[in-house]
């Protein structure tokens, strides 16, 4: 676990950088304003369906079956909600940009809604190793992405 989170820590470390070489400070501003947003959402709508399922004696289809429903619903309505309250944002912030990048990243919890509850089994019998794995695969995926569409697009949609 521990070697996982130095190795995502060591992702960020390398990514950051060349983010910053290739990108501007006003690029970072405006991720920081709609991730602030996409943030605050988050931890206001969080279900913590995870602990719920860990302290289960007797885990059955149905306790998955519901967390997913409860999990998947709460992602489509927050990418909704988040979707909806760009322009708002925008105008906040005082910054027309910040609402095509808070519609895209709207995106992420309705992906994250259907994550399969099933992996806090792992969390559950301690095996800390695959999820540590897969977050540090989706950690340097995301960066080798973002690295590319920096090169590519040359502005803040990279980010």
């Amino acid at each position: 676990m521990v070697l996982g989170e130095i190795l995502l820590r060591g992702v960020g470390l390398i990514n950051l950088p060349i983010l910053a070489r290739l990108l501007g400070p006003e690029d970072f501003g405006i991720i920081a304003a709609a991730t602030f947003v996409l943030g605050l959402s988050e931890a206001l709508t969080r279900l913590p369906m995870g602990a719920a399922l860990i302290r289960h004696e007797q885990l059955h289809d149905t306790h998955f079956n519901t967390a997913f429903t409860l999990t998947a619903l709460r992602g489509l309505f927050l990418g909704a909600i988040i979707f909806a309250s760009a322009e708002a944002a925008a105008d906040l912030f005082r910054d027309p940009t910040v609402k095509p990048v808070l519609q895209w990243l709207a995106i992420g919890p309705i992906l994250m809604g259907f994550e399969n509850p099933r992996f806090v089994l792992f969390e559950k019998r301690l095996e800390f190793g695959k999820p540590a794995m897969i977050g540090v695969l989706a950690a340097a995926g995301g960066a080798i992405l973002a690295i590319l569409l920096a090169l590519t697009l040359c502005n803040f949609l990279a980010l």
